[in-house]
């Protein structure tokens, strides 16, 4: 039968014969796939004293020791030691259904053959208020039958140990809990909300945590604070992996946000490709559309038939907010041209995407600022227009999101892609 920790504090120690020893005060554990196994038991009786499980008999309203007092052999508890006080009470975990940070305020021991073990973390109400000392007895004297309700819907919320990995990679510092299997799952904007939670350490480790292009996405979704930090803490070779990973428009906002001598010192350290679409974008006026148009689109080649440009997009599987306008564009990337998913789909298959376009299409230039690009949003009833220099080749596209917000959009999933000699990104 299970126990909880905060049930054993405090209890009397007691040697074979029932004689006192000490008072019980912790546990010393390690760290396991599935649960971490209770090694030591820890003591006070004129000091803290930490004795093998294997001289533990009984853990429950008190904790029963197999041998005497007298051949008692205690050792003293080491700095290193990873106790259940120190390493997991009143930590944080995420809650990924809640997408929260929680704290732990229980944790469940059990038998498993000779082994104690810890099993789970409770991060309930019911945890905190047993810690506390509010049973449901004391719970009724102190507010009386009407509470009983209450009582039955406080929540006694259990993460089993196997769904909990450290955080820190550093041992000394284990001290943050994440359920494993799910947090990959997560969308990249969950991810940065909850980093709001966590220290600047702990931040680090999430990102370290994550594939590339999730770690990518999730810093150009974080709060800039978060981002700050994560510049300031995270070891420079990473930084550079993820910025090489991130949308451009997304590295230049951030970037652009950082001291100038560190944004081209990273810059250097980047793909030179990369770095230079996003020094390009860096480059547009504050607030011009250049500065916040997504630079996610799909651009086809004129000659492209109605079946070639189905077939690209069921390779590139966009989401549905990336088609609802295909830009036609000729060898030299001139905008030439808008088609609907639409037309697109009722067109037959070997039509040309250049003889069902819509030809002179409304658009801005890099510099048209924001006010500008509201307006003509309004005026024409567009919720997405394209975005060309001073030689009509397109650079992007500006949705009425971007305009209508003070923050530049977070979250873009498909890549740009511009077939030229079958496929290929266009960077």
């Amino acid at each position: 039968m299970g126990v909880y920790f905060s049930e054993l504090q405090g209890k009397p120690v007691q040697d074979r014969r029932g004689k006192k020893v000490g008072v019980f005060t912790d546990m010393v554990f390690s760290d396991g796939e599935k649960q971490a196994k209770i090694s030591h038991i820890v003591f006070k009786d004129k000091k803290l004293d930490k004795l093998p499980m294997r001289y533990v008999d009984l853990v429950g309203k008190s904790i029963k020791l197999s041998i005497l007092k007298k051949d008692l052999k205690p050792e003293s508890l080491d700095q290193e030691d990873f106790t259940i006080t120190k390493y997991i009470m009143d930590k944080q975990v995420v809650d990924i259904d809640g997408l929260k940070v929680v704290r732990v305020n229980d944790a469940c021991l059990d038998r498993d053959g000779d082994d104690l073990v810890l099993h789970s973390v409770d991060i309930g109400t019911r945890g905190m208020m047993r810690r506390l000392g509010l049973t449901a007895a004391v719970f009724l004297r102190l507010f009386g039958r009407k509470a009983r309700s209450n009582i039955q819907r406080l929540k006694s919320s259990l993460v089993p140990w196997e769904y909990v990995q450290p955080l820190h990679s550093n041992t000394s510092r284990l001290m943050l809990k994440v359920p494993k299997i799910r947090m990959n799952n997560l969308h990249p904007a969950d991810i940065a909300d909850l980093m709001e939670d966590l220290s600047s350490r702990e931040r680090v480790v999430v990102l370290r945590s994550l594939k590339d292009e999730q770690a990518a996405e999730t810093l150009g979704e974080a709060h800039p604070d978060v981002q700050e930090s994560l510049l300031r803490d995270m070891r420079l070779e990473r930084i550079i992996e993820i910025l090489d990973k991130m949308r451009p428009e997304q590295a230049a906002d951030l970037l652009k946000s950082i001291p100038e001598k560190r944004a081209k010192h990273l810059l250097r350290l980047m793909k030179k490709s990369r770095a230079a679409f996003v020094k390009e974008i860096m480059a547009y006026p504050e607030d011009s559309a250049g500065s916040f148009m997504q630079t996610d689109y799909i651009a086809l080649p004129e000659k492209y038939t109605v079946t070639k440009t189905i077939n690209l997009l069921r390779k590139v599987a966009p989401p549905p907010n990336k088609v609802y306008n295909l830009y036609v564009v000729d060898k030299a990337r001139h905008l030439v041209g808008i088609l609907s998913l639409r037309l697109l789909l009722i067109s037959k298959p070997k039509t040309l995407v250049k003889d069902i376009m819509r030809k002179n299409a409304i658009n801005v230039k890099v510099e048209t600022s924001r006010d500008d690009v509201a307006r003509l949003l309004i005026k024409y009833d567009l919720v997405i227009v394209p975005v060309v220099d001073d030689q009509q080749r397109l650079k992007g596209v500006v949705t009425a999101y971007e305009v209508l917000t003070e923050v530049s959009p977070k979250s873009w999933k498909l890549k740009i892609f511009f077939p030229t000699k079958g496929m290929g990104k266009v960077r």
